[in-house]
């Protein structure tokens, strides 16, 4: 991409969702701004800073770098900030943004300054739950709970607003949001909700597994809790052996009125609460898979791709696998976790459609190549399979 402009007032590029961009710093005192696309609700960002070269020099502290990336608002005034280098261990740069509002990412020189490549990729994920007054019936169940992640806010309501008054009657609401563990015993998950009022007990809150059954901590206490005088907190140390805490997993958080009657009138009616999910797990987030320009987990994009086109040949009378397609050049894959049960992404399921059988619900039954000079794969009607 051409260089990035040094400010606001330039009009800075605004950065494509899951797409990798690649710029320098061309001296101490550049700056590159690149705006963010803006969001219709509440949500969070995430950059991913990589493609530094090796020659990219890390202080000794293992905590500093090169690069300081600074998501800003309109006034350039920074929400979060993190510095960086080739191989310091410092988390992606994430910040919770506002709705209809304008943000930046600014990159500038870190705690010493390089004139090597870096490369960003920008993700989003929603922090609001995602019913609304023409989805009513959303996150009401485990089925549609809403998946939430830490390092960010998200807020809720009891009911739903139309047109943006609020509708008492739906106070009998009951809000799922779902979050999945790291796979180590020992680590902690911690969630908080906290109510806008403050004058009167509101919400009851509790941990649930996928068949609803309420968790308990080590010391055998129901994961359950209220909030509103003061916050609601739930926490639990995971223990997949004897003890009353749950092991790793994906567990669910239900929130509801205290008391319908009560919440209807009460102060924090048409309010929203605020949850937040702590910790020291390392959380289970979904990876990114890339396949030409279609990019899974974003929002509002119809993730098909067309353009992705490799050819295949073998050499006649060869017995080699030298031009077999490696699936790597079709499809690419990144893991936020840092978990070592998490971070690595044992296996790819792909689906292929052939258009030109109108009625296949599958695609074919499982081919080996034996013989590689003269074998062909053949696309199948799976229904003829299955009937």
């Amino acid at each position: 991409m051409a260089d990035a402009v040094g400010a606001i007032g330039s009009s800075p590029a605004e950065l494509t969702l899951g797409t990798t961009y690649t710029d320098n710093i061309a001296s101490s005192g550049d700056i590159d701004y690149f705006q963010l696309p803006q969001q219709s609700k509440n949500s969070q960002v995430t950059i991913d800073l990589t493609g530094l070269s090796s020659s990219t020099n890390d202080l000794l502290d293992g905590a500093s770098g090169e690069f300081k990336l600074s998501i800003v608002n309109a006034s350039d005034t920074a929400v979060s900030t993190v510095t960086k280098g080739v191989s310091n261990t410092a988390s992606d740069l994430t910040a919770s943004i506002l709705a209809n509002t304008n943000y930046y990412l600014k990159v500038e020189k870190g705690t010493a300054f390089s004139s090597s490549n870096y490369s960003i990729k920008a993700s989003m994920i929603e922090t609001v739950e995602s019913e609304t007054s023409s989805n009513a019936n959303a996150n009401d169940t485990i089925a549609q709970a809403d998946v939430i992640v830490p390092g960010a806010s998200f807020t809720g309501t009891i009911g739903h607003s139309t047109g943006g008054t609020y509708v008492t009657s739906t106070s009998t609401d009951v809000d799922v949001f779902a979050f999945t563990t790291g796979n180590t015993d020992g680590k902690t998950v911690t969630v908080t909700i906290a109510p806008t009022a403050s004058d009167a007990t509101f919400y009851t809150a509790k941990i649930t597994d996928s068949g609803g059954q309420t968790q308990t901590n080590a010391n055998n206490a129901a994961l359950q809790t209220t909030a509103g005088s003061s916050n609601g907190s739930l926490t639990f140390t995971l223990d997949s052996g004897a003890g009353g805490a749950p092991g790793p997993g994906t567990y669910y958080l239900w929130i509801q009125a205290n008391d319908t009657d009560a919440f209807k009138t009460s102060s924090e009616a048409g309010s929203s609460y605020t949850i937040t999910l702590g910790g020291t797990t390392d959380y289970n987030q979904p990876p990114t898979v890339t396949i030409g320009s279609a990019i899974s987990g974003l929002y509002n994009t119809n993730n098909v791709e067309n353009s992705t086109t490799k050819t295949v040949s073998l050499n006649a009378g060869s017995n080699t696998f030298a031009d077999y397609l490696s699936l790597s050049t079709l499809v690419t894959a990144t893991d936020p976790d840092t978990d070592t049960a998490n971070a690595a992404i044992a296996s790819y399921i792909i689906g292929l459609k052939d258009t030109t059988v109108e009625s296949a619900n599958g695609v074919a039954t499982s081919q080996r190549v034996t013989d590689h000079a003269n074998a062909n794969l053949t696309l199948v009607d799976n229904t003829a399979v299955l009937n």
